[in-house]
């Protein structure tokens, strides 16, 4: 079965609900898409550059079983949005340090380069260089779905 290779982000939020203290959760549209696919028995692997707050992931028995391999170290903290709602669940602000994301361009070109044959879901507007990354997979012919 072909490998699903997701771009994006993975981030340490934190979230910010009226009467709530603050909650930090792991965020990022390439950690929680690459989840829903392992977790449906699909061979799937975030691409993502994270600082050392998360290097940790691949050891963490919470999260199903994930291909990290192509998950890039950066010396920044990861990227983290605060999300603020108000009392009906409305987001109302979103505050954005893409830190280690930064390098998610560079490491994603990379990532198609060593492995044009997986199929590649990209799910980030930002910091990506999405025109640069679409002709890098048109280019090579390779399988590829987007959801921004």
């Amino acid at each position: 079965m072909q490998r699903t290779i997701v771009i994006g982000n993975i981030s340490l939020d934190t979230i910010h609900r009226p009467g709530h203290l603050p909650v930090r959760q792991l965020g990022g549209a390439a950690l929680h898409l690459a989840m829903a696919a392992a977790r449906a028995g699909l061979p799937a692997a975030p691409a993502s550059a994270v600082g050392d707050d998360l290097a940790g992931l691949p050891d963490d028995p919470r999260l199903p079983a994930l291909d990290w391999t192509h998950l890039h170290p950066a010396p920044e903290l990861s990227a983290a949005f605060t999300i603020h709602y108000d009392d009906e669940g409305t987001v109302t602000a979103v505050d954005t340090a893409y830190g280690a994301a930064e390098h998610l361009t560079a490491h994603t070109l990379q990532v198609i380069d060593r492995h044009p044959e997986a199929a590649f879901h990209i799910s980030c507007r930002h910091p990506l260089n999405v025109p640069a990354v679409l002709a890098s997979l048109t280019e090579r012919g390779c399988s590829f779905s987007l959801d921004f």
